[in-house]
């Protein structure tokens, strides 16, 4: 934080600002974030929004308070809504009409007008509009707090929207929705309407989407989840959505009758008839001990509650520590209790195991076990057949997966631990998961027992991203005629991980490594600690026409690059670790032809889409080939972490420059003196001597673009990545 404080002072020192902070619901970092700002000229002036009143009344002196709507106001956020960007033309007399009619209905609130909107949106005729306008819900007196508006709207939805809409109300106010978790938990009650075209997740997941359309949810802003670094390329599955406490409270209201949510420590006094069971303690009460007993009614007889079909263990937010990890209690009987149990979550929670017991629920479809410190899981568990999700993310207690896991041949999602914090051993059968979409690592062992890539040869139906580690293992007489991963179409993102390079020989981790050419539709590669001496051909060629991001690490006995110049889409590259590299000569940059003077085609250019050039810790590099004028048209960001021999280090500069890229290059060492280099395109660098961790920073900017040279620390700029 000292780091962007600084960075933040150097901007704005002496300078009048405008910040302006919207839709700002913690305002808990507010202190800190005034220290840069003080610095400021008078004058300077910052906006904040929040429907927040404690919020308002911590960050600001001023406090405007937003009134209601005109009708005629509220009839322009209606009609906005209702278009959706088409003509207004569409639109006639009678029609406004009606529209301003159920404009003023919604009472001058903005979130109410959106809302019937929305409504309006499905189709612009009058057929459509005037049964909204004559709604009885406008005038309902049993709605209580609920804004019609957003019953109207609810009662617009399909019914299968509106199943998916009363689950959520499971979770408390203010919840951040994922949603993949979410669209698993629908698929296990069973909302998901059949189609022979698509997978039941993807129609699950057009629910999904279909209800943010429509305002029921949005994304949060706090939690964009990318790969990387590259914010560009974001996992939309991955992302976090809320929901407005207007329309958490009217999913209350709809799903009074089968759904309950507990916000105290102790699970008691459940009506025998609920269908759907979620505890979700307020914050005050995470430390105490949740209570999963004593389940009785007034007659003091044991609850079975034969119907229930979800039991969930709901915190707000994700813990990000041990102390916000619930504990519970229940007795190891427990599970004879719900017969019925679909869905059951006991994720972030102090569970060590599961009782025997759990294999008696022979309906269980949904199992989540994130963040827990389970060690184990029973062998009973592979009784569970018409499991379809089982999530142990975070799990890194766990030391291995049952033998029995290979009968669970409905499981369509396996999550597991990553590979960076675990250690596990995986049993041989992985293999047999035939309907597997998600499975995000596998580890590869050494022995007949555990698993192997064979395991991997008919699992094409994977999806989204898959992490490879022990690779070290896979010996060259092991590798079979069928590819284990060129038919995963649908696999977005691949890290190929050898855990103990040394292993391995150079020839045989080559021929290894051939054999594991992924699907052209691969968007993201990793290899991480290859120990073969130069990669393979497939890697650079055009047959990986899709590959956007693509990182080599720890590759200690690499000598030279792949040709990487000529892939069409890729944009950000980091090589890192490449410890035996000297020369970065033109093969890197994919030249096809050349003439008899050494000069390629002029109908080419390399990297023709590339944004990020990182190079880390590479500490034998001595020679960089110069670019021609027209290679990297889009590079944005050069970085360069390393030891350079300085002989060669202003020479890099000086062919650097002429890519116009705004480039930062840290160099280690104790004495670092670099001149001032301008080349003919107007740009310019300077080096700046940081005493106190040995680094130069070098800053370059194209002169027509910025007339500043800005220089931040190395944290800043590189963090602490290798």
């Amino acid at each position: 934080m000292n780091q962007m404080h600084r960075v933040i002072t150097d901007r704005l020192q002496g300078k009048r600002f405008l910040l302006v902070l919207d839709d700002v619901w913690d305002g808990s970092c507010w202190m800190s974030l005034q220290v840069p700002l003080k610095c400021a000229a008078p004058g300077s002036k910052i906006i904040v929004t929040t429907r927040s009143s404690k919020v308002a009344k911590m960050m600001a002196l001023k406090i405007h308070q937003l009134g209601f709507l005109s009708d005629t106001n509220c009839w322009f956020v209606c009609q906005d809504a209702a278009l959706r960007g088409r003509d207004p033309s569409i639109i006639d007399g009678s029609l406004i009409s009606i529209g301003q009619s159920i404009a003023a209905r919604c009472k001058g609130l903005p979130l109410a007008a959106n809302a019937a909107g929305n409504v309006l949106s499905s189709a612009i005729d009058r057929n459509h509009w005037e049964p909204v306008e004559q709604s009885y819900l406008w005038d309902s007196d049993v709605v209580g707090q609920i804004l019609p508006a957003l019953l109207v709207s609810y009662n617009s939805l399909e019914k299968h929207l509106k199943r998916c809409f009363s689950y959520c109300s499971l979770f408390p106010k203010e919840y951040m929705f994922r949603k993949n978790k979410l669209v698993r938990l629908w698929l296990a009650q069973g909302f998901v309407e059949a189609d022979k075209e698509r997978q039941p997740e993807d129609i699950a997941s057009k629910y999904f989407d279909d209800l943010v359309e429509k305002f029921f949810f949005q994304r949060s802003p706090y939690h964009q989840e990318s790969f990387a670094c590259y914010k560009d390329y974001t996992n939309s599955s991955s992302n976090r959505y809320i929901m407005h406490n207007l329309y958490h409270e009217l999913a209350d209201y709809v799903s009074a009758k089968e759904y309950s949510r507990i916000e105290n420590s102790t699970l008691s006094n459940v009506d025998e008839g609920a269908r759907h069971l979620s505890l979700a303690p307020s914050e005050v009460q995470c430390n105490e001990v949740i209570q999963f007993y004593p389940l009785h009614n007034q007659y003091s007889k044991e609850y079975h509650i034969p119907r229930l079909r979800t039991l969930l263990v709901v915190q707000k937010d994700d813990p990000k520590n041990d102390e916000n990890t619930l504990n519970i209690n229940f007795p190891s009987c427990l599970f004879k209790l719900f017969g019925s149990l679909r869905a059951l979550d006991l994720s972030n929670t102090n569970v060590e195991q599961l009782p025997h017991s759990v294999g008696e629920l022979i309906h269980l479809r949904y199992l989540s076990l994130e963040n827990t410190n389970i060690k184990y899981l029973p062998e009973s568990i592979s009784a569970l057949f018409k499991l379809h999700s089982m999530n142990l993310k975070c799990c890194n207690c766990l030391s291995e997966l049952p033998q029995g896991i290979k009968f669970l041949t409905n499981l369509r999602h396996l999550e597991l631990p990553s590979m960076y914090d675990w250690n596990v051993y995986m049993p041989s059968g992985i293999g047999e998961l035939a309907n597997l979409q998600t499975m995000n690592t596998i580890k590869v062992g050494n022995d007949s027992g555990s698993c192997s890539m064979d395991d991997l040869v008919h699992l094409n139906k994977l999806r989204g991203q898959l992490y490879i580690s022990g690779i070290e293992n896979i010996r060259s007489a092991q590798i079979t005629s069928e590819p284990s991963i060129k038919g995963k179409g649908e696999l977005h993102k691949l890290t190929l991980h050898w855990s103990c390079s040394d292993s391995m020989f150079p020839d045989d981790a080559s021929y290894v490594l051939d054999s594991l050419q992924p699907h052209p539709d691969l968007k993201e590669l990793t290899i991480k600690g290859f120990s073969g001496i130069i990669f393979p051909l497939w890697l650079g060629s055009q047959y990986m026409f899709n590959l956007s991001v693509l990182e080599l690490k720890d590759c200690e006995n690499c000598e030279e690059l792949p040709s990487l110049g000529q892939l069409p889409c890729l944009k950000h590259l980091l090589i890192s670790s490449l410890t035996c590299l000297k020369h970065v000569g033109r093969m890197f940059y994919g030249y096809e032809k050349t003439s008899c003077d050494g000069h390629r085609s002029s109908t080419s250019r390399a990297f023709p889409k590339l944004v990020t050039l990182k190079f880390m810790n590479m500490n034998s590099w001595e020679q960089w080939d110069e670019v021609e004028a027209t290679d990297f048209p889009f590079l944005h960001h050069l970085t360069i972490k390393t030891w350079i021999f300085l002989r060669c280090a202003e020479r890099i500069l000086e062919c650097y420059c002429n890519i116009g890229a705004y480039t930062e290059i840290g160099l280690r060492g104790s004495d670092v003196q670099l001149s001032e280099v301008e080349s003919d395109k107007g740009v310019s660098f300077h080096a700046v001597q940081y005493e106190d961790v040995g680094f130069a920073v070098v800053s370059v900017f194209v002169a027509a673009a910025s007339s500043t040279v800005i220089d931040v620390t190395p944290q800043a700029i590189f963090g602490n990545s290798g």
